[in-house]
């Protein structure tokens, strides 16, 4: 009988949060992003920020405005070097970052080419990024995640995803139509800076520890979804 009890009571609640579940969880993962705007200034560390100006999607319809939140590109100069970081916060992203970089939506992000030779690099204080070189500049392009490292493939995402997203304190938010389960926001970072056939190396760790700092500065202090 005790048995039978214990069995009906699990039973009970299995069935009462499918459907608490189907009711309102719907509503949470339709929910749009809350309205945010890149800061127009933004410290990093040895460098000085000279403008920064708002950044608009090429094609401004309602699915684009929806997905690019809010863009800025900040302008940085150091001892005669001109660092140029264009930032886009977007939502429901799949964390594709070469798709960023080839897609015409993001024309105002140079270069945007299908062209672009996108090299999978790993720096320990930032994630993975790609780099590559275009005319006289050399690039660094990275989704910085919620949670975990930065990422640039659609399956290094997800990974963050399972991995960060899957937390007890999240699943009653999200069972109460509260909040979303898998976080699929990101800040896509595009940082770029002269370059020389000889310096290319000497360039690139430039790059990392520039976007390193720019990481450091938006874990505490990531948009709320």
């Amino acid at each position: 009988m005790r048995i039978r009890s214990i069995l009906l009571a699990v039973l009970l609640i299995g069935v009462g949060s499918a459907i608490v579940r189907t009711l309102l969880v719907p509503v949470a993962e339709s929910r749009p992003v809350s309205p945010y705007t890149l800061p127009a200034t933004l410290p990093l560390p040895g460098w000085h920020l000279e403008s920064s100006r708002p950044l608009a999607p090429r094609n401004r319809t309602a699915n684009v405005s929806n997905f690019a939140i809010s863009g800025r590109r900040y302008h940085y100069r150091q001892q005669g070097l001109s660092l140029q970081v264009y930032t886009w916060y977007l939502a429901q992203t799949s964390g594709d970052v070469r798709y960023y970089n080839r897609s015409r939506k993001f024309s105002s992000v140079p270069p945007s080419s299908a062209s672009l030779v996108l090299a999978l690099r790993h720096h320990q204080g930032l994630g993975y990024y790609y780099g590559f070189v275009w005319g006289e500049r050399a690039y660094l392009s990275t989704c910085l995640n919620p949670r975990g490292s930065a990422t640039v493939t659609e399956v290094q995402f997800r990974r963050n995803r399972y991995l960060y997203d899957l937390r007890w304190h999240r699943f009653l938010p999200w069972l109460l139509g509260q909040g979303k389960l898998h976080d699929r926001r990101c800040l896509w970072m595009h940082l770029s800076l002269p370059v020389t056939s000889s310096t290319t190396e000497r360039t690139f760790v430039a790059l990392e520890q520039a976007g390193e700092n720019w990481a450091d500065w938006w874990r505490s202090r990531f948009p709320q979804p």
